[in-house]
């Protein structure tokens, strides 16, 4: 549950920065 909720606030952060949601992965380790 706590892994969930620290992975979906970076997640969502980084769906509006990056515009390919397919790819968190990569967005993260994109500055």
């Amino acid at each position: 549950m706590i892994l969930l909720l620290i992975s979906s606030k970076p997640f969502k952060i980084v769906i509006p920065r990056s515009p390919s949601p397919i790819f968190p992965s990569a967005a993260l380790n994109s500055p």
